[in-house]
């Protein structure tokens, strides 16, 4: 009999590991630019017309001026167009954005009421730069240029001044910049801002807290900045709302996502739903305890410990608070309704000794984000949970607070990935099913007798269909020749 277990369990393994080769994506296309991380800066963009965007900033002083390159490939990696922009060395890309038509870029200067604004031209690389003077429109000379997105021939400036958010609304064929009265608020008042095509409406989702309880308020506008509609939402419960995510599309329908705490803001109790434009304004919560896969990133005994104790707290009709840190990613429509994934992390940091007249008292140094796992969660167009599942990160780190697990679905399945290095670790989910999620391949070079000897600064992005694009710099070393510095891009396909 025992003879008989092992057997089948041999078995289920090798058939497991069959499972997972077959499944391991390919990586048929590559392009390298000599580079390294000392000497140059690069920016990678997907289009919707599923090119990619390169953006190439060469500093290294080789020349009598730095560059600044752009370039745009089509789904082999072969290049379409490419130009430099003539513009000064002091410049600095703060933000990229694309619509269907252009590439905008988002430069600041040394001169703080200054910004650069570089509009291409998707289909043959022309382009315009304007240089705008914040002074020009009665705009405080200190304020801080953040991001933005452009809707119909709109860009919407994300920006503060020393106590608030300013949201600035440009004027694309007039060169007018205005702001915007209705969204004038705390500095960490934006929880999201989307430009939604099809509604063709600027959408701000703000939070608002009185130190004890916390709410949202959605504000949309018209692509010339005139106010749209205002939609308040908060708890009837003790409940606070923290932030949120709008479905996409149809103006009539649309669905507003996000997390809620109880009592503490920094943290997550779960998931909420709404209909945002339902009288009856009903809000759906999903504790994260109820989540079938949620907690599936810790070990077995953990995980059964924290169920235990909250048990006892229901006993006692006491509730059990969770301390989740949770980023949201946009809303994706899918076939019976939206998809949601969000990361949970926290702040990571270390011990240093600073010496000062003998002692040696330790300081607290911020390294990062540290990103344990990534949740997807299905729900029906009325904002009904269906499916739950997960993926626990290993090593997964950032510098920034940035979406660090891309997902794309292929066929009935869905792929959750992230950069690690010299490889993408990633998952492969059929709705709530349990499946390995510890799946590795490594970035390969040209030529498989080449050896990848370091990597930096690596990355990964969701391109189109079942494609990922992964980035970064490596040092790699053929056999018999000397090691190369390069900065990569390599097409990933799951089939």
């Amino acid at each position: 009999m025992l003879q008989t277990r092992w057997f089948l369990l041999v078995v289920f393994w090798i058939f497991q590991s069959y499972i997972a080769y077959s499944q391991e994506p390919v990586q048929p296309s590559r392009v390298e630019f000599e580079a390294s991380t000392s000497d140059s800066h690069f920016e990678v963009y997907p289009l919707q017309d599923s090119t990619l965007f390169v953006y190439a900033h060469d500093y290294s002083g080789l020349s009598t001026r730095e560059k600044f390159v752009f370039s745009r490939f089509d789904q082999n990696l072969n290049k379409i167009w490419s130009g430099e922009i003539p513009i000064q060395d002091d410049y600095s890309l703060q933000h990229i954005y694309a619509d269907r038509n252009y590439v905008y870029l988002l430069f600041l200067t040394y001169r703080p009421w200054e910004f650069v604004f570089l509009k291409i031209n998707n289909l043959n690389a022309s382009y315009s730069e304007v240089t705008y003077d914040l002074r020009d429109y009665d705009l405080p000379a200190d304020l801080k240029i953040d991001r933005f997105k452009v809707l119909d021939n709109n860009a919407y400036f994300i920006a503060y001044d020393l106590r608030h958010l300013i949201v600035l609304n440009l004027d694309l064929q007039t060169d007018q910049i205005k702001t915007i009265p209705a969204l004038y608020d705390k500095p960490d008042a934006l929880a999201t801002f989307n430009a939604d095509t099809a509604t063709q409406r600027a959408e701000f989702v703000l939070s608002e807290s009185n130190g004890k309880i916390g709410r949202l308020q959605v504000k949309r506008f018209s692509p010339e900045g005139n106010l749209h509609s205002i939609k308040i939402l908060q708890s009837k419960l003790n409940r606070s709302l923290i932030t949120g995510q709008l479905s996409p599309g149809d103006s009539i329908a649309k669905t507003l996502v996000g997390t809620y705490s109880l009592r503490d803001m920094r943290y997550a109790q779960g998931i909420f739903t709404s209909q945002l434009f339902n009288d009856q304004t009903d809000i759906i919560y999903y504790d994260f305890k109820n989540f079938r896969h949620f907690f599936d990133y810790m070990r077995k005994g953990r995980r059964e410990r924290l169920y235990r104790k909250a048990a006892r707290f229901k006993a006692k009709d006491k509730d059990f608070r969770l301390r989740y840190r949770i980023l949201l990613h946009d809303i994706i429509y899918y076939d019976k309704g939206m998809l949601l994934v969000a990361e949970a992390y926290y702040p990571q940091y270390s011990s240093s000794s600073t010496y000062s007249y003998g002692l040696a008292p330790l300081a607290r140094v911020f390294d990062g984000y540290r990103y344990t796992h990534t949740i997807a969660c299905a729900f029906d167009k009325e904002g009904k949970l269906i499916w739950d599942n997960s993926f626990t990160l290993k090593d997964a780190m950032q510098e920034n607070l940035v979406e660090n697990t891309q997902l794309i679905r292929s066929g009935d399945k869905i792929i959750m990935a992230y950069s690690d290095e010299k490889s993408i670790r990633y998952k492969i989910i059929h709705q709530d099913s349990v499946t390995q999620d510890n799946s590795k391949v490594a970035v390969q070079p040209n030529d498989p007798t080449e050896k990848v000897t370091e990597a930096e600064k690596t990355g990964l992005l969701s391109w189109y269909n079942n494609v990922f694009i992964a980035y970064g710099y490596q040092r790699v070393r053929p056999v018999g020749g000397p090691a190369r510095n390069v900065f990569y891009l390599n097409k990933v396909v799951f089939k």
